[in-house]
């Protein structure tokens, strides 16, 4: 990674700061060489980076056929006006460009109306954001090679699709890319030789989870690969489309010291927090951006480069990436793992989040707990709890180690009542075995559907054993999650079937007459 010789408080040349481990004011930085040290990515492991496309010509990165790590991808963009490149779908997932003229931006019967008023609410010339490069640089550029910056999975072998192109991405193209990411046969479309373990989606739109893009997600979850997504831009509002889905591995981005930036969007549905890149001044030199692969052109592709300080990269675009990168280690690590495990193993090897540490510069009003959020009033600067923000913040190192052993641990799941009955207590107890000479040192028991009969666990859910209630007849599903004294860590679902309680008869009493 590029870093400076120390990691100056006040930048900025903090460098990749974010691939760190924590120091001093800097907590948010994910550890990514405690991973490294067991892995640095496998090239049999395919992360998908479905984005504007991709310069195959960046130093950094660069075509798997001759020492890169691009493999070819697809052109998923439809429309040709919004592709830019002349055409519909193709083959070639290069990215031209995706730049805006004042006059489309003014044009009213245009379809890029409004597209981009870069910040001024006037139509002005937007110049190209070479977006995708920037992502598949933060999962997969190169380390080593003396220029640039680093990947957090290096090794891995990255995948790019184009769905995005001037303006915007139309959804029906976006789930075609998802399908075929992972496998799946597109009409129109030759089948993909490199189906992905990971499909990274730092894109989003506004309203609630479709039926479509949940269908598109639960086929991708079935054919066992993993979907991280951008929480999103509002500055404290909503998750964004399709980070809302369920089964999506959402990332909230975060500031140096650990509080959700302001940019960032939040909510329950948030899965984990990594670093999004904050400038902390309000002018000169940002201190602490994230660094990506770029190019110069303000158009068209003019020569290859990277964000630093002054040509800035923020987003939760970019800790999305992060974390798709991460995954792609651990399934390098453990090539059998589910997407459930992945999930688990994320959020149970997160750091906690910082409680104090932040400040709001000049401005003397003390940073707030961050709340539900919401559409029309902006959250800015907040720290972060378990109920917006996710699990925690990434740790690379924790996630990857925690894989690397899970097979050494087995969790397993006993129900103490052969026929559970409504309105009786239902104990639960773990059966769980670890490697030889380690021991189980953790428990998590968590309700997963509660099957309109038990709401809640009756007792503490960090024992060996459990106990629930149900109120009624019906089932009911939980998991458990163990951890041994060496990090692993390994999880289990069951499901419960409850009886009706019992009649109970009630004796003839003799009347009187």
């Amino acid at each position: 990674p590029l870093y400076p010789a120390a990691v100056r408080a006040n930048g900025p040349d903090s460098g990749q700061w974010y691939l760190r481990a924590p120091q001093g004011a800097v907590v948010s930085s994910i550890d990514i060489e405690a991973a490294w040290a067991r892995t640095q990515g496998s090239a049999g492991v395919v992360v998908a980076v479905l984005d504007t496309g991709v310069r195959f010509d960046h130093p950094d990165l660069g075509r798997a056929a001759q020492g890169g790590r691009l493999l070819p991808g697809y052109d998923f963009v439809s429309d040709s006006d919004v592709g830019n490149d002349g055409n519909g779908r193709d083959g070639d997932p290069s990215d031209p460009g995706d730049w805006t003229t004042a006059a489309e931006n003014s044009n009213r019967n245009g379809k890029f109306y409004q597209c981009d008023s870069g910040g001024t609410g006037a139509a002005v010339a937007t110049a190209s954001s070479w977006h995708g490069t920037k992502t598949a640089s933060l999962v997969g550029a190169a380390t080593g090679n003396g220029q640039g910056m680093a990947g957090a999975a290096p090794g891995v072998s990255v995948l790019p699709l184009r769905v995005l192109g001037k303006c915007f991405g139309n959804d029906s193209d976006i789930q075609a890319a998802m399908l075929w990411a992972a496998g799946i046969s597109v009409d129109g479309v030759p089948d993909n030789a490199n189906p992905a373990k990971v499909i990274n989606l730092s894109l989003g739109g506004s309203g609630a989870c479709t039926a479509a893009y949940q269908s598109v997600i639960n086929q991708v979850l079935a054919r066992g690969a993993v979907v991280v997504a951008a929480a999103g831009n509002s500055a404290g509002g909503p998750v964004s489309t399709p980070g809302n889905c369920s089964g999506v591995v959402t990332v909230l981005a975060l500031r140096h010291v650990g509080t959700k930036v302001g940019f960032s969007d939040l909510g329950p549905e948030i899965t984990i927090a990594a670093p999004g890149g904050n400038c902390v001044n309000t002018s000169g030199a940002c201190l602490y951006p994230i660094l990506a692969a770029t190019n110069t052109g303000a158009q068209g592709p003019v020569g290859s480069a990277w964000s630093d300080s002054f040509d800035i990269t923020v987003g939760t675009s970019f800790s999305s990436p992060l974390v798709a990168g991460v995954v792609g280690l651990m399934f390098s690590q453990s090539p059998g793992l589910t997407p459930a495990q992945v999930r688990t193993a994320l959020q149970f090897t997160a750091r906690p989040f910082p409680t104090t540490g932040a400040d709001n510069g000049a401005d003397p009003t003390a940073v707030p707990q961050c709340r539900a959020p919401s559409s029309n009033v902006e959250q800015l600067q907040c720290y972060c709890s378990t109920a917006f923000c996710g699990a925690g913040m990434l740790d690379a190192g924790a996630a990857v180690a925690a894989v690397a052993a899970t097979s050494n641990v087995v969790a397993r799941i006993t129900v103490a009542t052969a026929t559970p009955t409504a309105g009786s207590p239902v104990e639960l107890t773990s059966g769980t075995s670890s490697s030889s000479g380690r021991n189980i040192v953790g428990w998590n028991w968590q309700l997963i559907d509660g099957g309109g009969i038990v709401s809640a666990f009756g007792s503490a859910t960090n024992a060996a054993s459990a106990t629930l209630t149900p109120n009624g007849a019906g089932s009911f599903s939980v998991r458990l999650t163990v951890t041994d004294d060496a990090g692993a860590l390994a999880s289990a679902d069951q499901a419960v079937t409850v009886a009706a309680a019992p009649v109970v008869a009630t004796p003839n009493t003799p009347s009187s007459g």
